[in-house]
């Protein structure tokens, strides 16, 4: 079974566009994403939107989670970002260190 959105439970899926009001001087941000997912097919509208973009902003996040910790250890409102700073050169620093480097041949 799949989620149908807007119903809270699963059921049969539904075209999302039946729902969508076609006006222009009232559609919201959603129905106008709606339309144009419908009208350019989903990888288009990921590339148009930078939908990857996000994607890789939630890896980095949770890759800082994960390796420096969920929460700023300082206390002082003036030393929180000097820890941020240090924690993403080291990321940094870890990730420059993990790449291959690449050369063309021939």
């Amino acid at each position: 079974m799949s989620f149908s959105p807007g119903t809270g439970r699963a059921g049969s899926r539904k075209k999302l566009h039946s729902r969508v009001s076609h006006r222009t001087d009232t559609q919201t941000d959603r129905d106008r994403h709606i339309l144009d997912l419908e009208a350019k097919g989903r990888m288009a509208w990921q590339k148009a939107h930078g939908y990857g973009r996000r994607s890789l902003v939630e890896t980095t996040m949770g890759r800082y989670k994960s390796i420096i910790g969920d929460r700023l250890h300082a206390r002082h409102d003036n030393a929180q970002p000097v820890e941020l700073a240090i924690g993403i050169k080291v990321l940094n620093r870890m990730m420059n260190l993990a790449k291959p480097v690449s050369v063309r041949v021939g």
